[in-house]
């Protein structure tokens, strides 16, 4: 993402450190046998929609350019 962001604009915020930080979790968590499934460690990203604690999120829209929500709001589960 970071190579070819320049050309193709598709990130707002990238979160290398957070990303690298939670891979090496997730390759802890494996080592120690604590695996949660075939997706466990893959990176994924959230669109620009989804509220995330100290990370901007600006909806896409100029005039939430500088919000950053101060937590994540809490999801709803399914039973």
């Amino acid at each position: 993402m970071e190579q070819f962001d320049d050309k193709l604009h598709c990130v707002i915020t990238l979160t290398r450190e957070l990303a690298l930080a939670q891979a090496k979790k997730a390759d802890e968590e494996i080592a120690a046998g604590k695996y949660r499934g075939p997706l466990h460690g893959v990176p994924w990203g959230a669109k620009d929609l989804l509220d995330t604690a100290g990370i901007p999120t600006t909806y896409g829209a100029e005039p939430y350019r500088d919000r950053v929500p101060p937590q994540t709001p809490r999801r709803e589960t399914s039973p």
